[in-house]
């Protein structure tokens, strides 16, 4: 659909989601364009799908395109917005904004491909920046005051590392991502929106602006520059101007909670990171289930006992969970997380459900995002598809489902209950959200009505417990309040410095979910003083509509999209060398191809010489959806042999068991010489298994088993392998196996663990130093024919990680080798690729892949991390 200033392309079904966005598109887009003063070089395209319930986008700025999932956010990210896409745009589209705002010798090499300036302008604009102005941006550019700038979590993790002592500051916001630091937030949106924040409160919007222009007129001399000369302070200065005022706010929280009366529970686990989501079994025997988030140990959920006592781990589910449910009865146990579907294509919120005594699973249930439960055989759930959520009963004897709030009215449910007989849930309406009471027959009341965010709902004998900040007051952070439903009155039973979250009672103590500076972690508090607020509430009945008219409005003004690929950059880099012997002219050239989405790409690089080799030619083509492909050819002609080429290739396909991060691979490749294929034809096959245990730290391992053949000597070529990566935050071993039928045995292991960590940057982000990192391996040859002429050999040494330009990963190693006969020194230097399927796969014998600084780069990021 095409408006004034956007191309809108959407997954067919979502045409009420997307209405309310392309009602506001293109003022939205006017009001920022004239604020930053630049308007994108092409026409916008913005593609929105339902192919994920994570809340998440992502935005090519070189290429004036924005990807948006549909589904909306349950303040993970924030709960201060009103639509979801409308948000989610005001973000992603400052990205696409800071693409175009190059100066004008910037604006020659447009002959390039007019992406072609962009991307190499990318490479100087430090990720704080990028991140802390689209936050920035969520806020200016959304109603109610919205975005993270403001959101009551978002100040509840920077509060907390200040008052640590642990405030990181921009060393590693500017683009450095492999750190071992915690933060939730992600640090570039944290600490980038904090320092952006920080120069608006004291020099003004405008500031920002002037910020761009210096900025972007030099940007290879930095955006530091560019501040210093619009605030007249030393970028030193003010970055540590900025830390102190950050302090000083998080110490006045301090001294306003303790004046008030800190009343905070005792920490019953000490995990922290994504810990402490759980749930209690209220029966004859109590107990709790609950995540524990750890680091050098195996995470999960486990089975504990009312004073903390771990019985054993329940059972591997996956990732970290969104939610824990036990039956009323204790019989059953329902887990929701994410999980990756349809070969890789989607990843659906889901529902696990399991016997508590056996463990074993007796069903799945797609795209569930909470429950609650009303006896063994029945539950509320809210489920998610196509920018909406549900609440319905689902019976789990026949897994039949009864709709009774259709989402599509406008309200966003976020979590629920069960109240006896009828239902309480905390949702979404026009911004702000509240509780609600939904009667089975459809009748709606809300009982909140503020600027307030309620969250976390549970019930108990009348009483709706729940988590909810202070919103637009000074003073804001999430603490646990009740409502007594008959006197529509409301307590506070907590007051907290970090947060309290996810509250139950059982007997006359409190348990809840409290955030700390080490993360998240289970609290108890006993014979908690309910405290009134001076809040009485009304209970007044929400008459809500659907709007049949939205999808036909949307239908009318679309046409089906046709996507295609077409050339988009192709720089030219001439080189001439002249000596008193010869004349030498090359050119090197890239064409780079890809289609209107972002999927399918090809890349056509190479050079043309005078010299003896006229011509070096390669080209590849790689996307895909559900296969993932990728083609490489390399064709070269010189005066002496005339033509050679090559041709190399792979496909890939995720497997769908596992969840979001912890996917399995089915990896085919192969390799041709074109000049003479029946000498040299090799494919390979390759199948890999790995778990992330949490989303920042290590508990990580990978398996593969692998298997390479020449078709035309099978039984000579055939090689089969098997590796393995373990590692936690402190230390990392991978052992290797390799046979070949027809020569031998090959074993080998790498052990490696960080001597020093450094974890520090430059303010514009350019550079960046990770570790430096000791590693041993030894291996061994056995050879099939004469077992006593084994060969060992012994390496050991040293690698230095660090980053350059935000993204290009290097290392430096220096080691000594010994071959069972000669000790001898040595050294490499490049970019490091991380736990990857190895480019050189024709190598025989052992193969061990290095990791990125301690594995970082196969480290589990934050799922919003591109948001």
């Amino acid at each position: 659909m095409r408006t004034k200033h956007v191309d809108v392309v959407y997954q067919e079904g979502l045409e009420e989601a997307i209405f309310d966005f392309l009602e506001n598109v293109d003022e939205i887009y006017e009001k920022m364009v004239n604020f930053y003063e630049v308007e994108p070089d092409e026409r916008l395209r913005v593609l929105i799908t339902d192919e994920t319930d994570i809340s998440n986008a992502y935005s090519l700025p070189f290429d004036d395109f924005i990807k948006i999932y549909v589904n909306g956010d349950s303040g993970h990210i924030s709960e201060n917005y009103s639509d979801w896409v409308t948000f989610v745009f005001t973000h992603e589209f400052t990205h696409t904004i800071l693409g175009n705002y190059y100066g004008p010798y910037f604006s020659v090499l447009r002959i390039f491909g007019n992406p072609f300036p962009s991307l190499l302008l990318s490479s100087f604009i430090p990720l704080y920046l990028h991140e802390g102005l689209a936050i920035f941006s969520e806020t200016k550019f959304n109603p109610l005051n919205g975005g993270r700038m403001n959101d009551s979590k978002f100040q509840m993790f920077l509060r907390m590392d200040a008052l640590s002592g642990n405030f990181k500051g921009l060393e590693l916001a500017g683009g450095y991502s492999h750190h071992r630091q915690w933060a939730p937030g992600g640090i570039v949106y944290e600490y980038g929106s904090s320092f952006i924040k920080f120069i608006v409160e004291n020099y003004g919007e405008k500031a920002i602006l002037h910020i761009l222009k210096e900025f972007f007129n030099a940007p290879m001399l930095g955006v530091g520059r560019a501040i210093e000369r619009v605030t007249g302070k030393d970028m030193d200065e003010l970055v540590e101007m900025w830390k102190k005022r950050e302090r000083e706010r998080a110490k006045n929280f301090l001294r306003h909670v303790g004046g008030e009366g800190i009343r905070k529970g005792e920490r019953m686990t000490k995990d922290g990171r994504w810990s402490g989501i759980y749930d209690i079994y209220r029966g004859e025997d109590p107990f709790i289930l609950v995540y524990l988030d750890r680091p050098f140990s195996s995470s999960g959920i486990f089975l504990i006992s009312r004073d903390g006592k771990i019985f054993e781990r329940f059972k591997d589910l996956g990732d970290v969970p969104l939610e824990i449910k036990v039956s009323p009865s204790g019989k059953y146990v329902a887990v929701v997380n994410f999980k990756v579907l349809n070969y890789g294509l989607n990843v659906f919120s889901t529902m696990t459900l399991v016997d508590f005594k056996t463990k074993r699973v007796l069903g799945e249930y797609e795209r569930i995002l909470g429950l609650g439960w009303i006896d063994d055989e029945r539950m509320v759930v809210i489920s998610q598809g196509r920018g909406f959520r549900n609440v319905e009963l689902l019976n789990l004897t026949d897994g039949t489902r009864k709709l009774i709030l259709d989402g599509r009215c406008g309200i966003f449910p976020e979590s629920v209950v069960w109240g006896g007989d009828e239902i309480f849930f905390t949702g979404r309406l026009n911004g702000r959200t509240d509780i609600f009471e939904l009667k089975l027959d459809g009748r709606l009341y809300r009982l909140t009505d503020d600027v307030y965010n309620e969250a976390d709902l549970s019930y108990h004998n009348g009483i709706l417990l729940y988590s909810r900040d202070n919103f637009g007051e000074e003073f804001s952070t999430y603490n646990i309040y009740a409502l007594d439903l008959e006197s529509m009155r409301e307590y506070q039973l907590t007051n907290v410095v970090g947060g309290a979250f996810q509250p139950t009672i059982l007997g006359d103590v409190l348990f809840y979910r409290g955030y700390t500076k080490d993360g998240y972690d289970l609290f108890t508090l006993k014979d908690p003083l309910f405290e009134p607020t001076g809040r009485k509430m009304n209970r007044v009945q929400v008459d809500v509509e659907i709007d049949p008219q939205k999808a036909e409005i949307v239908n009318s003004r679309s046409d089906e999209f046709e996507n295609y690929i077409r050339p988009r950059i192709w720089p030219l880099f001439p080189n001439v060398y002249i000596s008193e012997e010869e004349f030498l002219f090359s050119s090197y050239f890239l064409l780079a191809s890809w289609d209107l989405l972002g999927k399918n790409f090809i890349y056509t690089f190479g050079g043309l010489s005078n010299s003896d080799e006229i011509l070096n030619l390669n080209t590849v083509l790689s996307g895909g959806d559900v296969m993932k492909y990728r083609l490489s050819f390399n064709y070269t002609y010189d005066s002496k042999s005339c033509f050679k080429g090559s041709m190399s290739g792979s496909f890939g396909v995720n497997s769908t068991f596992g969840n979001a991060l912890d996917p399995g691979d089915l990896f085919f490749g192969f390799f041709m010489d074109l000049h003479d294929f029946d000498e040299d034809l090799e494919f390979i096959i390759r199948m890999a298994k790995g778990h992330i245990r949490n989303r920042y730290f290590g508990n990580f391992w990978k398996s593969s088993l692998y298997s390479t053949f020449d078709p035309m000597d099978p039984v000579n070529s055939l090689t089969l392998g098997a590796d393995t990566v373990f590692f936690d935050l402190g230390f990392m071993v991978s052992p290797t196996l390799s046979i070949k039928p027809t020569e031998g045995l090959s074993l080998g292991v790498l052990m490696k663990r960080p001597l020093l960590i450094i974890d520090r940057g430059t303010y514009d982000g350019m550079y960046a130093v990770n570790s430096i990192d000791a590693w041993f391996i030894p291996s061994l040859f056995i050879p099939f024919e004469n077992l006593s002429e084994k060969k060992i050999n012994l390496k050991l040494g040293f690698d230095l990680g660090f980053v350059l330009q935000y993204y290009l990963n290097l290392k430096l190693t220096l080691g000594i080798e010994y071959d069972g006969t000669n000790l001898k020194p040595f050294f490499t230097f490049g970019q490091d690729v991380g736990i990857n399927f190895p480019s050189d796969w024709k190598v025989q014998g052992v193969q061990v892949v290095q990791p990125t600084g301690f594995c970082d780069s196969c480290r589990s990021q934050n799922p919003f991390s591109n948001f």
